[in-house]
């Protein structure tokens, strides 16, 4: 439910910038999303993260890129189709996300996941073909 209020949101903040800038919208929500994460880090967490994040760097900074890249196609779809049917393509990932994890990472999803992600594609099927 989250997820469905979260990309009304990015939508209607997208309509309301002149002119609508996804990579404006993407930048305001990883300055956010950046602070909000730093205070929690420095409230809770214990200062080893500190050495992890050295230890770490490079690899979570391509994470970043491809993350931020991802946010800013995602809002340029928002801008040009109805919410519902980018929001189930979006939705999509999960199942390269699966596979992914279970070519690469040997993850063994219950067969509950795969028949809820099956589900998943034939909904996006049929809202895509309606």
């Amino acid at each position: 439910m989250l997820s469905s209020i979260t990309a009304i949101l990015d939508k209607w903040g997208l309509k309301n910038t002149a002119p609508e800038s996804p990579v404006f919208i993407t930048l305001v929500e990883q300055i956010i999303m950046s602070i909000m994460l730093w205070g929690y880090l420095l409230k809770k967490e214990s200062k080893s993260w500190v050495g992890q994040l050295k230890n770490n760097f490079s690899i979570l900074f391509l994470n970043s890129i491809v993350f931020a890249i991802s946010g800013t196609l995602i809002f340029y779809a928002y801008i040009g189709a109805p919410v519902a049917l980018v929001l189930g393509v979006q939705r999509m990932r999960l199942f390269f996300i699966l596979l992914m994890g279970y070519l690469f990472f040997k993850d063994k999803p219950t067969k509950h996941v795969w028949i809820a992600t099956a589900i998943m594609i034939l909904g996006v099927l049929l809202i895509k073909l309606g």
